[in-house]
């Protein structure tokens, strides 16, 4: 392990934030990746009955984080316009994770703009609202 003892205080924080921005990027990059390992069922052929058995025994990732990045890539492969906020920064990985089973064609456009810069209890609240909504088409039928 490299030593950080002797580099100033702001080199420290800079190099922290470069390397916060870098992980970022790279898990935002691999979502894709796993979208196309699933398509093409490559877990499969390595004798793995899920994706997420595949992300913890062949990628190395725990139960947890595994779990999260193979919920975050399927909403991205049923939304596209996710991957598109998260890229842009205006919509975290943690959020797409916490609202991944609330979303849906029917209140994406309403909901997605809500997760931007919101903390996890904000966001807590949003899909719990989310989750108390009824689906849309009941609703109409009821204002019928």
């Amino acid at each position: 392990m490299k030593s950080l003892k002797n580099i100033s205080n702001q080199a420290l924080l800079n190099q922290l934030k470069q390397l916060v921005e870098q992980e970022q990027s790279l898990t935002i990059s691999i979502l894709p990746h796993l979208i196309e390992v699933e398509r093409r069922g490559l877990y499969l052929e390595m004798a793995y009955s899920t994706l997420t058995e595949y992300c913890i025994h062949e990628l190395g990732y725990g139960d947890s984080s595994a779990s999260r990045r193979v919920r975050a890539a399927r909403v991205i492969q049923r939304f596209p316009e996710v991957y598109d906020l998260l890229q842009k920064r205006q919509i975290t990985f943690s959020a797409v994770v916490q609202v991944c089973r609330v979303l849906t064609a029917e209140n994406k456009d309403h909901l997605l703009p809500r997760l931007a810069g919101k903390s996890r209890s904000e966001i807590d609240r949003i899909v719990a609202a989310a989750r108390r909504a009824p689906p849309a088409r009941l609703l109409w039928n009821w204002v019928k």
